[in-house]
Formats: C-alpha cells, sequence, structure tokens
C-alpha cells in the first residue's frame, strides 16, 4: 500500500510518525505540500513529490490541508484527476456530500482523527459515502488501525466526537496541568509532579478503557467514606466539576449554553 498525503499540516505529521512507528516504511508514505513535504523528508525519509504524482501513485489518498483550500486545490489540479481515488478527508466539518459534489467520481470516506496518533493513540472517527466500497472501508479501516482505535458514526455526530477525541487532549492536558501545579504547591520538584500526574491518569484508566469498570466503580473504590479522596471529591462535586465539563464540551461542539 502507498499512502499519500496531500498537505502535511501538524495533523498529518503526527499521523506520519505513527505510522511509520506502526512498521510502514517511510518510502511507502508520499507527501505534496508547497512548505512542508520536503522538511518531512529529511526529517523522517517520507517521499516529498508533486501533486499530480502523489495522486497517480497513491492507493489512499489523505486531504490534510485547510477546508478553505478545498475549491482552490480541486480547480487548480482538475477534477479528473480524482476519478476512481480512494480519498480520507480530514477536512473538519466538510461533509461527505459536500465532498462527493465536487468529486462525483472518487471514492469518499471522512475521518476525524487526533493527534495522539503520533504515539499510535488516535481515536479516529470515520463515516463512508456511498461511493466507498466494503473493500475500501476494509482499507481505511486498516489504516487507521495502525494509529489507534477506529469508531464509525453517523455523520451528525462527530461534532460531539470532535469536542470530546479531537479536542480532548488539550483538556486532558488542562487536567494534568491543575494536578502538576498543586503537587509542585505542596513540595514536589515541576518533573516529579508531572510524572506522577501522568502516571496516575494512564494507570487509573486502564481499566476504563478495556470495559472492565465503570468510572462510578474506580471513584467508589479509591473514594473510601470519610477518607482524604472523599474529601477530594466532594470538593470537586461542590465546585459542579462534571458540569463544567460539560458546559465546555458544548461550547466546544458549538452548541452553546443551553
Amino acid at each position: 500500500m502507498i499512502y499519500g498525503f496531500l498537505g502535511a499540516g501538524h495533523l498529518a505529521a503526527t499521523m506520519i510518525k505513527g505510522l511509520i512507528k506502526s512498521g510502514v516504511s517511510p518510502e511507502k508514505i508520499l507527501v505534496s505540500s508547497p512548505h512542508s513535504a520536503q522538511r518531512l523528508s529529511t526529517e523522517i525519509g517520507v517521499v516529498s513529490v508533486s501533486e499530480s504524482e502523489l495522486i497517480e501513485k497513491s492507493d489512499l489518498l489523505v486531504f490534510a490541508f485547510l477546508p478553505q483550500q478545498l475549491s482552490t486545490i480541486i480547480q487548480t489540479i482538475g477534477t479528473d484527476k480524482f476519478s476512481d481515488r480512494l480519498i480520507v478527508s480530514l477536512l473538519g466539518s466538510t461533509t461527505v456530500s459536500q465532498l462527493q459534489n465536487l468529486l462525483p467520481a472518487a471514492r469518499i470516506v471522512r475521518a476525524m482523527p487526533n493527534i495522539n496518533a503520533e504515539f499510535n493513540r488516535s481515536t479516529t472517527a470515520v463515516v463512508a459515502a456511498p461511493s466507498a466500497s466494503d473493500h475500501d472501508r476494509q482499507l481505511v479501516d486498516t489504516f487507521f488501525a495502525k494509529i489507534g482505535s477506529l469508531t464509525e458514526l453517523p455523520e451528525e455526530l462527530f461534532l460531539a466526537f470532535s469536542a470530546i477525541a479531537g479536542s480532548g487532549p488539550a483538556f486532558a492536558a488542562l487536567f494534568l496541568k491543575g494536578l502538576q501545579l498543586s503537587g509542585i504547591k505542596l513540595g514536589l520538584s515541576k518533573k516529579d509532579s508531572l510524572k506522577i500526574a501522568a502516571d496516575m491518569v494512564l494507570g487509573s484508566m486502564a481499566a476504563i478503557q478495556k470495559g472492565s469498570q465503570q468510572p462510578d466503580q474506580v471513584i467508589k473504590a479509591v473514594a473510601s467514606p470519610g477518607g482524604s479522596t472523599a474529601l477530594g471529591v466532594a470538593s470537586f462535586e461542590a465546585d459542579n466539576f462534571v458540569g463544567v465539563i460539560e458546559k465546555a464540551i458544548k461550547k466546544t461542539a458549538g452548541y452553546g449554553q443551553k
């Protein structure tokens, strides 16, 4: 399989690095971008090519440029060049139907990965256009499995998914920052406090991720009645911690405060 990236911004770069870590040879990854392709080629060995060569040689073509560039890029390259090509679009809010209207002869899949792809831990949502065959979907599933987990969702749920999975790394980092700063104020070094917090979060989520425990079970197991953890949980609840998270997710998804 030859994977091609039309555009090479930050998200594309994390995906490319994740693919290489999963065992994909850099020589099997083609990149075309006016500013970043040659840099990535120098740094990690992927192949920088022209737009036309990228489209011609790629078995799976990833649209990884800015959404507002879509019409211009298609007009510049020509609609016919994308005929019968398997295209995975990362273009934010650009819908499958919009893509299919612009590229009626292409096989379209819309996807939302996140920056954890670099560490093969991306959480990705996908939805396929009717033009994509079962074989196309298998190729896309295999592609995203190399960089993390995959969830097929109806397109109307992509906003909710993006607010949690796409923006979530920033929110998780914000929580870790709070733990780190609290540790520093209690006497820990900056480095030790962050490591302790990060290791704790990774370990605490393992059982939940495997499906063997729910969040409430973890809370109950740790927060013994009358203990110090219970006091901390009560403080979070008094400040409506869960409600604060829900409000932020709604705003991120564009729902606004209801």
